[in-house]
């Protein structure tokens, strides 16, 4: 690893331990992972920057596939994660 790639990791790590800090946008008590279907509503917006991303790599994805062979170049687990 370069210096300069270990400087950048070091700064990514020091802003990560200040981002909660700054990020605590919540009154009360943080919602938890049981409370994402109560505090969590499908938009327009949202739906869009979800699945938009989404297609765009589907559509990319088989092409790949379509000239390399599925599996190849991408995994099928990885492209499953995504």
């Amino acid at each position: 690893m370069t210096a300069r790639r270990a400087f950048q990791r070091g700064i990514a790590a020091g802003a990560s331990i200040l981002a909660p800090r700054v990020a605590a946008a919540h009154t009360g008590s943080v919602p938890g992972p049981h409370d994402i279907w109560t505090h969590w509503s499908a938009s327009a917006p949202e739906l869009t920057v979800l699945l938009l991303p989404s297609a765009w790599y589907a559509i990319g994805l088989l092409a790949l596939w379509r000239q390399a062979g599925t599996g190849h170049g991408v995994s099928r687990g990885r492209a499953t994660a995504f």
